[in-house]
Order: structure tokens, then sequence, then C-alpha cells
């Protein structure tokens, strides 16, 4: 039911898709779907984290702390097209998801919020300790943070497996980009 509720949810977005389109795709009743999600909402919230446990665990193997923090930036923003490459439905979600937090009035489901702030600490810590490190850049810690998600996710949405014959033909370029961004070190 998930996966039919992340195509609908790729396919048209979130203020087009109802309840009883995920039902017909799944062959189920409404009712079904809602003796499991009190609402849209709530399976929305659910697609939107379905892979955020496993991405955050990902995280601290990929890049772990005792990685200089440069590199680490480039092993999460690695892992983060792998990502996308294996699950580019997914990503269409969680982009149209974040295209529509942004308008006014606008709300965006608690958990998927929560995780979302939680990402983003998460990368404005690896951005201090490199900072207090050297191998980052001096500058706003949080502005950096923002700055390298609005890059990745960028590169991410111009970057669509199917666009690219199954797999992203820039990531290499792309990985050095963020090095010379991101990092202090005069070895890029």
């Amino acid at each position: 039911m998930l996966d039919a509720a992340e195509e609908l949810f790729a396919e048209r977005g979130y203020h087009d898709t109802g309840l009883k389109d995920v039902a017909a795709r799944c062959e189920l009743s409404v009712g079904t779907i809602y003796s499991l999600f009190e609402s849209k909402e709530q399976l929305y919230e659910t697609v939107l984290l379905r892979h955020g446990d496993r991405q955050t665990a990902e995280a601290d193997a990929r890049a772990p702390s005792s990685m200089p923090a440069d590199e680490r930036l480039i092993a999460l923003a690695r892992m983060q097209i792998e990502h996308m490459a294996e699950h580019p439905r997914w990503h269409a979600v969680n982009a149209d998801a974040a295209r529509v937090a942004t308008r006014p009035g606008a709300t965006m489901p608690h958990g998927y919020k929560v995780y979302l702030q939680d990402s983003f600490d998460y990368l404005t810590e690896i951005i201090e300790d490199g900072q207090r490190a050297g191998v980052i850049y001096p500058g706003d810690p949080r502005a950096m943070a923002r700055l390298y998600f609005t890059l990745l996710d960028a590169f991410v949405t111009m970057n669509y497996p199917e666009e690219t014959g199954g797999g992203n033909t820039d990531s290499v370029l792309f990985e050095n980009f963020v090095r010379r961004a991101f990092s202090s070190r005069s070895s890029h």
C-alpha cells in the first residue's frame, strides 16, 4: 500500500491524490485504508518518513564522526544521490513536500517536519565541527547547511535516473563542486 501511495503522490502530488485513488490502486476499500491510517495526511507522512530510519543509520555508517567533516559532506551527498537513484518516486514526493512547505500558510506533517529539522541540525553540527577543525570554510553554519541542502536538492531534482540512462553521470562533478564550495583544504 505504501508503494502505491508513494507512486500516486509522486505522479499527482499530495493535493491531487485521494484515499480513493490509493485504495483503487491497491484494490482495497477506502475503509481498509482508514483502518490503517487516520487520514490522508497520516498516510502521506508515513510515505515521507518510510526511508528516514534507514537513511539515518546509513549516514552514521558512511559518514562517521571520525571522518573529516569535509569528507563527511561528500559521503552524505553521495549517499543521497544513490538513494535518489534507488527511490526516484520517493524523492519526487519529498521534493514536492519541500516545495509545498515553502508556500505561505502551508503545513507539513509534524513527524516529517521534525525529521527534516533533525537532518538540518545534524548537517549544521558537521559544518561546525569542520570549522573548528579548520577543514570547512568559516561562515554561518546554518546558512551553509541551507546552501548544502539546496545544492543537493537541485542536483538530484535535475538528474533523475531516467534522464541520465539509469544513473547519475554527473555525480563526481557534483562531489567536486561540493568539495570546492565547503572544504577549506588546499588540495582541491
